[in-house]
């Protein structure tokens, strides 16, 4: 089995595990939240969508054990929901935290959870065609690995504008 394919597997299972256990550990303050940022037509079914997500996490993370293609692929439509979320959120101009790891986190949602869940699609991507076939030339997998790379590349070569950041993102 590829090195890389497993790496993906694994970065993406240890991503929904944590955030499927952290909010079932505080499931009323993450529906709470839902429902506060919820669309009208689907406030009083809050409860039910914050369930379904957490249900969702921990089935991800078993698909990608098992049946990596459909694993993966369930990771990105799954990560595209939560960045559509996400966006909606920073467009309506609402301050409330993003409740992706919990309801402790007092960070408020910004487009850094919007690059976070990008560079996770890209993880997911990167699986769904190692997944669907071992056998991908030397040049694809150049390929696939320059998105990951440009962004661990950029952001050890801007570090310290993005400590600024979120150092000023924490700020009252």
């Amino acid at each position: 089995m590829n090195s890389l394919l497993i790496f993906c597997q694994l970065s993406l299972s240890v991503v929904f595990t944590v955030s499927a256990v952290a909010k079932m550990r505080e499931f009323e303050p993450f529906a709470e939240q839902l429902r506060t940022v919820a669309f009208a037509g689907a406030r009083p079914f809050y409860w039910a969508v914050a369930f379904m997500v957490v249900v969702a996490e921990f089935l991800t993370v078993a698909l990608l054990l098992v049946w990596p293609l459909i694993g993966f692929t369930f990771s990105v439509l799954l990560l595209a929901a939560f960045t559509a979320h996400l966006m909606r959120v920073i467009s309506s101009g609402a301050q409330v935290s993003c409740g992706c790891t919990g309801m402790k986190s007092r960070t408020v949602v910004s487009g850094i959870q919007v690059v976070r869940n990008l560079i996770l699609i890209t993880i997911a991507v990167i699986g769904c065609a190692l997944a669907e076939s071992t056998t991908i030339d030397a040049q694809v997998k150049h390929l696939l690995l320059l998105g990951p790379s440009a962004l661990i590349g950029l952001g050890i070569l801007y570090l310290q504008e993005i400590k600024e950041l979120m150092s000023d993102g924490l700020s009252p």
